[in-house]
């Protein structure tokens, strides 16, 4: 920072410094003559504390007799201030800040050659040429810094806001950096094209208005280096037209509109609104503090700084590297390639319409209403993301809350194909996606959304519900509630082949197409419709009320049914002798009631009879009768029953059954028994149907 022609008596530095106490602080002053003419530089340094180092250099004109230097010696605070500079004829002030990446102390040997480097560039000349010699021999400077670290002042959204310096890690400034000084300076008043200070005679921070104006006829081809004054208006005369005019380095106080610019204009500052103007090309390295409104840029929008609203522009192609901040962001026109921006909003995205290539930016606000091309890729959006129409390949985008605590919505989105690889913490509700949804992870609800086919390999929480989606739905992991159970129907429509899930308790009031396989799902299958292809499934308890169709071929094998016992055999355990008739036991699986008639001769069972043959039991199940039935003792000389051949006749007690033909009008019926097992049984020619 440089300031010539002042008439200021302090100058301060202060803020809250990332160093956080930690590490060392000091001061000190050198004297040195240039052309003739004595300069005094004072630096406070902050080293040692795990950051970048802080070195503050102050350079005034004199030989520093009767100036106060005051530091903070701790390194919580940033406080530095040099005083009593009216007193001591100081008519020009220098602010240099330097940084070692290593955080180690920048020497006093280093700290001279620096003061000296920078002395032999801006002694004796302007401000505005003072500009342009150090942006043209900036190397001559910072290759004297060891280990040089280099950042920008620049808002840090994550921490204190403006006046923070973020240095990739923790901050080595946290609100701090801040400048004071009781700031008056003399403006000169010229209508030339470069290098001019425009806001007549003399102002300090008053409300003085000046009309000045920096006229420029169709013949110019450059605006360089001029400081354009609060309530002093920039215009070019006849629409400037020229393709190849440079508007570069210029600080704009107030109005810079309704210009015709050519293809260059770079490392400008406007402190008020910029609107209404036209560049025809690369638009780089400007600084905007309050609103850009209603203009056109061509292609290259790259690295500007916006601290406010910005809407209703057209821009070209290539919009990247961008740091937009404070308000809105809204009614936008932009070509393709819009990434690599840090949208740092305090309101919202918003009504933008923007072509493809979408990427790789960094979003802090409500993101609403745009009209996206295709390719929207790994975006960091950290807040609602509602009300968009965003073309094919959607992909690696992540959406959520930026304080971890509160989860935002991504709702009444349209996106074309490929929606993959995403990450939203909040809810998912009311997007329609056209198809290939796969491998998203999705923290919250989702419901009301209408997808196509191929839904694979999602991780998807708890409330998946009211959603209509196209056939595949496959390899997804979904939390609990499938389907919302309630009087209204609350379920999922979804196509052919659903398979190899995995679900948590609660799938109820679904309509699901054909191949229903494979899938693992938790207790609570309640009220769901499946047509067809319903096989290798594991469902846990309370299979209720489900139209489940099974398909029937004539080489289906039906081995294995429940039905009631035809042969057994059985142990010989010990008894009283005598006859016990119709004695029941427990089955090892699941069936019940039936009956036995058990002879005990010679004091062991002898011979045992099936007295009835009950229902649902299977080959294989082991039926137990309590030796105290017949004379023994319980669990030394219980009877076993194994059960070797059962009928194929229809079980009396179903939780569940449909009736269906086969591809051959057959009549069959599958159900569901209380154990949870599913048979499919033709139906016998007596049973009335």
């Amino acid at each position: 920072m440089v300031a010539k022609n002042t008439e200021i008596d302090f100058f301060k530095i202060d803020g809250n410094i990332g160093a956080d106490g930690d590490g060392d602080a000091d001061i000190n002053t050198y004297t040195t003559t240039v052309n003739g003419n004595d300069y005094t530089a004072y630096i406070k340094r902050v080293y040692n504390s795990g950051d970048p180092s802080i070195n503050q250099i102050f350079i005034v004109n004199g030989d520093g007799t009767g100036i106060s230097q005051s530091y903070d010696s701790s390194t919580d605070d940033d406080y530095h201030e040099i005083t009593d500079l009216l007193s001591a004829g100081v008519t020009e002030i220098h602010y240099l800040l330097v940084s070692r990446s290593t955080g180690d102390k920048l020497e006093d040997s280093d700290f001279e050659a620096v003061v000296e480097a920078y002395l032999d560039l801006v002694e004796g000349v302007d401000a505005s040429t003072t500009l342009f010699n150090l942006a043209s021999n900036y190397d001559n400077i910072t290759n004297l810094v060891p280990d040089l670290y280099l950042f920008n002042d620049v808002a840090d959204v994550d921490n204190d806001g403006p006046g923070s310096i973020d240095d990739g890690g923790d901050d080595m400034y946290d609100g701090a950096n801040y400048i004071y000084t009781d700031f008056s300076v003399k403006y000169r008043s010229y209508e030339c094209k470069d290098n001019n200070i425009i806001g007549d005679t003399y102002r300090e921070l008053t409300t003085f208005r000046s009309e000045e104006e920096l006229i420029l006829n169709d013949g110019d081809v450059t605006s360089i280096n001029n400081w354009i004054g609060d309530y002093s208006n920039f215009y070019l005369l006849n629409n400037l037209s020229n393709s190849g005019f440079l508007l570069a380095n210029n600080v704009f106080g107030f109005y810079s509109y309704s210009n015709k610019l050519g293809d260059r204009c770079f490392n400008n500052g406007t402190y008020n609104w910029f609107s209404r103007n036209q560049i025809s090309g690369t638009f780089q390295n400007n600084s905007l503090r309050r609103g850009f409104y209603s203009n056109v840029v061509g292609e290259y929008f790259t690295g500007n700084i916006f601290y406010a609203q910005a809407y209703s522009n057209k821009f070209g192609e290539n919009t990247y590297n961008n740091i937009l901040g404070n308000n809105d962001f809204d009614n936008n026109v932009i070509g393709n390639e819009f990434y690599d921006n840090y949208v740092a909003l305090y309101s919202a995205f918003r009504n933008n319409r923007i072509g493809n290539e979408f990427y790789g930016n960094f979003i802090w606000t409500e993101f609403n209403g745009n009209q996206i091309g295709e390719a929207f890729n790994d975006n960091e959006i950290y807040s609602y993301v509602n009300d968009n129409v965003i073309g094919n390949d959607f992909n690696g985008n992540n959406i959520s809350g930026y304080d971890s605590i509160q989860d935002y919505y991504f709702s009444d989105n349209v996106i074309g194909n490929q929606f993959k690889g995403n990450s939203n913490e909040g809810d998912f509700e009311r997007n329609q996606i056209s198809h290939n949804f796969g491998s998203n992870n999705i923290g919250l609800e989702c419901i009301k959304n209408i997808i196509g086919p191929n839904s694979i390999s999602n991780n998807l929480g708890a409330n998946f519900a009211y959603n209509t989606i196209g056939s595949e739905f496959s390899f997804n992991t979904i939390g609990d509630n499938f389907g919302w159970e309630g009087g209204d129907a609350r379920g999922n429509r979804i196509g052919n082949d659903f398979n190899s899930n995995n679900i948590g308790e609660g799938f109820f009031d679904n309509i699901i197409a054909d191949a229903f396989q494979n899938n693992q799902i938790g207790a609570l299958f309640i009220n769901n419709k499946i047509d067809r292809g319903f096989q290798n499934n594991a469902i846990g308890h309370d299979f209720k009320n489900n139209d489940v169709k099974i398909s029937f071929f004539s080489n289906y094998s039906f081995g294995g049914g429940q039905g009631n016992i035809l042969s057994i055999s059985y142990t010989t355990p010990a008894g009283l002798d005598g006859s016990y008739n119709a004695l029941s036991g427990t089955s090892s699986l699941y069936g019940s009631e039936a009956t036995f008639d058990v002879t005990v001769s010679s004091n062991v069972v002898s011979n045992v009879v099936i007295n009835a043959g009950g229902f649902q039991y299977q080959v294989g199940d082991k039926i137990t009768i309590l030796g105290s039935n017949f004379g023994g003792t319980d669990g030394v000389d219980d009877l076993v029953i194994t059960v070797t051949l059962v009928t194929q006749q229809l079980p009396n007690k179903l939780t569940n059954c449909t009736l269906a033909l086969d591809e051959d009008e057959n009549p069959f019926m599958s159900y569901i028994d209380y154990a949870g097992a599913l048979s499919v049984v033709p139906i016998p020619a007596s049973l009335p149907i």
